[in-house]
């Protein structure tokens, strides 16, 4: 914009706001994961608060809508454009609170959650799931069987026994009753999704897919199939 319409004068406010403009992304990026699918500005606006006065708003239609201005010169057009850049500001700005109140309140907030040292909340139903856990994380690591408290055997002439050397039999796949498992049908694509108008000719071959999975109950956990 400044090659466009030329170099704002240095002591105007537009100059300070260029030269003083930050990334807020370069704070989000591998650092705060919000439940969204994206970092982008609407999708992360819209969970904290804010709101668009245009149905569907996004960066291209904006360009577009600036296309279309230039030529047209058309007032609708302009306040269209004035209020998406209204709103997008608005939305920056509540997510630099955001931000900021996160740094300040992370350890003490019950809606954020650090990846690397998790606060270990639980309901009542779920303790007793997470205690079962970190018991088994607790030995479950290589040298549990020199760190229990064991006597060794020793002969009658108080010599170690000779070491046996175990059997060691074959790795077999445990063979689960796929027959009782839910099955999901998932339909077949009808067009290329390289070529979208050429369609696609069935086979008449289906392929399967097994999944074992876990599901939590009232009384424990217990495996599902699905195929």
């Amino acid at each position: 914009m400044c090659g466009r319409y030329a170099q704002p004068t240095r002591d105007s406010a537009a100059a300070k706001a260029i030269s003083s403009t930050v990334n807020l992304l370069s704070f989000i990026f591998s650092r705060i994961y919000f439940p969204t699918y994206s970092n982008g500005l609407k999708e992360i606006g819209s969970f904290i608060g804010a709101t668009w006065q245009s149905s569907h708003p996004s960066g291209i239609q904006s360009i577009a809508w600036r296309s279309v201005w230039e030529a047209s010169c058309s007032d609708n057009l302009r306040r269209s454009l004035q209020q998406y850049n209204q709103n997008d500001c608005e939305a920056t700005h509540l997510l630099f609170d955001a931000l900021r109140r996160i740094g300040a309140e992370a350890r003490t907030r019950s809606d954020v959650e650090f990846a690397d040292a998790p606060k270990k909340r639980a309901t009542e139903r779920g303790a007793p799931i997470h205690k079962t856990f970190e018991w088994m994380l607790k030995f479950a690591h290589a040298d549990y069987d020199q760190s229990r408290i064991h006597r060794e055997r020793t002969g009658r002439n108080g010599a170690a026994p000779k070491e046996r050397l175990a059997r060691v039999s074959p790795i077999r796949a445990r063979k689960f009753p796929f027959r009782l498992a839910r099955i999901i049908v998932v339909p077949g694509k009808r067009n290329c999704s390289r070529h979208p108008k050429e369609a696609l000719r069935p086979t008449g071959t289906t392929v399967e897919h097994k999944l074992i999975d876990m599901v939590f109950t009232k009384n424990g956990c217990r495996k599902t199939l699905v195929r």
